[in-house]
């Protein structure tokens, strides 16, 4: 990932996708897509970072955290000053999601 792209997504005013409040620009999965789609035609490591950012971590807070978490987090990753990253590891298994079994 060029994390010298992230002031240029910065500038965009995209972040925060689909959060309607705290910042955020209330898109359509629609315009999500397309957004993430048209930035992976260019470059993949960039769609992905804003992805996960996005879609496995200010959502997630956004669905399941209490107000202060919300409030707290969002406040500093829907304008990215900060970062939410996506960290998996399972015992017997680290971080190989393939080997998990329902």
């Amino acid at each position: 990932m060029p994390f010298w792209m992230v002031p240029k997504i910065q500038q965009l005013g995209i972040n925060g996708f689909q959060i309607k409040d705290y910042g955020g620009v209330g898109f359509s999965n629609l315009e999500s897509g397309a957004i993430y789609y048209e930035m992976a035609k260019h470059d993949a490591s960039v769609s992905t970072f804003v992805l996960v950012h996005n879609a496995i971590g200010n959502n997630v807070v956004e669905a399941l955290g209490d107000e202060e978490q919300k409030k707290r987090i969002l406040s500093e990753t829907i304008p990215m000053d900060k970062f939410i990253c996506f960290g998996l590891t399972e015992p017997d298994f680290g971080s190989d999601a393939t080997s998990l079994k329902t």
